[in-house]
């Protein structure tokens, strides 16, 4: 359901690298609440996954 989201969302141009208040991207948490569907896809169109949260995790990390 949430991929379908992210699709149009991709598709109308939204800001692949925004960060939340701790730093965190959208593949960062995708990744962290198990939507590997769409860190797939994330990590197709972005190349954030080396970029650090506040508490200096990184995107293959949050998957652990």
């Amino acid at each position: 359901m949430f991929i379908v989201l992210v699709k149009a969302l991709i598709a109308a141009g939204a800001d692949r690298k925004p960060q939340n208040k701790f730093g965190e991207t959208a593949i960062m948490i995708a990744a962290e609440n198990g939507y590997g569907e769409i860190v797939e896809l994330l990590n197709k169109v972005s190349d954030d996954t080396d970029l650090q949260s506040k508490s200096k995790r990184r995107c293959i990390e949050k998957t652990n």
